[in-house]
């Protein structure tokens, strides 16, 4: 009897170990996003994410997923004992001449525990012509970073492309001369030669704020800081840009306007952010149309390897955000610039790049 358990397991951890990595590839191949694990009353429903359409796939039964939510906390070294608390890790899967790095996020929910993959595809790192749609909002942006100063804030919702935009920024300047560069992330989403990457871990001790610390007396030129969650690390990086470091880092806001806001609720003094903050920058990603099906994509336009995204930028820099900063000092009350994102746009589809109805992050 024991032995038949014991050739029972192996062979259902092979059949779960098949499903996974089939489900992957058909994902990678479909230029899947994201892949959600669903847990319902009586089963649980497995989504796919593509840009912003949400699928269902397949259902399959709470057993069944019992046994592929152990192992992929198994491949990404999580405790696959704890299901009461959030986790999160990433796992390398080799896919054919390149490999593929999957983050791994878990969720304690009332029917149990949803696990969400997110697929980190590294040729997402861009040539500088892809950064924006229109070249005189990319030649702008690259021209900020060049000064090797202060700080750069990215906002927008997630999977509007901020972690791209800044290691395309960042793979660009390393070009041009070396530099010591250290990025602070949690999870390491891509990974660049001669670049020191810091894989943040809040169990142990190695939160954004202590690795900014640590970070600081490591020699940078450049530091990318993943998200500014705190006081402590908003604080850390702000004095940063001010003693001379080119600061790049993201954050949760609607647009370049509530990024600001949000730096002075952290209690940074307005007189010193106009002196740190290099620029502030809200993006969207949206679907650029297809020159080969001339709307949505088929596979065909892939095997050509046209980007098919790009990014609407919406940059506050320069004398705009200084008067911004006046504004704010003298208590103005200031308009939403979220407008700037929708005029581009409109500019964007009145130019031929962009489908309505192909959607966008918002």
């Amino acid at each position: 009897m024991t032995n038949y358990v014991f050739y029972k397991e192996v062979n259902i951890l092979s059949e779960i170990e098949n499903f996974i990595f089939a489900l992957i590839n058909k994902c990678v191949s479909e230029l899947i996003t994201d892949l959600h694990f669903i847990p319902t009353a009586r089963s649980v429903t497995i989504q796919k994410r593509k840009d912003l359409n949400v699928k269902s796939d397949q259902v399959i039964s709470e057993e069944y997923y019992d046994r592929i939510c152990t192992y992929l906390k198994y491949l990404a070294h999580l405790d696959v004992t704890d299901s009461r608390r959030p986790q999160s890790g990433t796992f390398i899967i080799p896919m054919q001449e390149k490999e593929l790095t999957i983050r791994i996020s878990t969720l304690p929910t009332i029917y149990g525990e949803s696990i969400v993959l997110r697929f980190l595809y590294k040729e997402y790192i861009l040539p500088n012509k892809y950064i924006s749609i229109f070249p005189k909002q990319t030649k702008k942006l690259i021209d900020i970073a060049k000064n090797m100063n202060g700080l750069l804030i990215f906002s927008g919702p997630t999977g509007s492309g901020k972690t791209t935009t800044m290691y395309s920024l960042i793979n660009s300047i390393k070009q041009e001369r070396q530099l010591n560069i250290i990025t602070l992330e949690d999870p390491v989403e891509i990974k660049l030669d001669d670049v020191m990457h810091v894989q943040i871990n809040e169990d142990t001790g190695l939160g954004y704020d202590v690795g900014l610390k640590a970070a600081l007396r490591h020699d940078p030129d450049v530091i990318l800081v993943g998200e500014i969650r705190d006081v402590k690390t908003a604080l850390l990086a702000h004095r940063a840009a001010l003693s001379g470091h080119l600061v790049l880092t993201t954050l949760h806001a609607r647009d370049s306007i509530s990024a600001l806001m949000r730096f002075i609720e952290f209690g940074i003094p307005l007189r010193e952010l106009q002196q740190s903050i290099g620029c502030v920058v809200s993006q969207r990603l949206i679907n650029l149309i297809c020159p080969i099906c001339n709307g949505l994509c088929t596979k065909d336009a892939h095997k050509h390897k046209f980007h098919l995204k790009s990014c609407l930028l919406e940059i506050l820099s320069g004398n705009e955000l200084a008067d911004v900063m006046h504004k704010l000092t003298v208590g103005e009350r200031i308009l939403e610039l979220n407008q700037n994102l929708n005029k581009e746009k409109v500019r964007a589809y009145a130019l031929g790049f962009y489908n309505y109805e192909q959607g966008g992050k918002r």
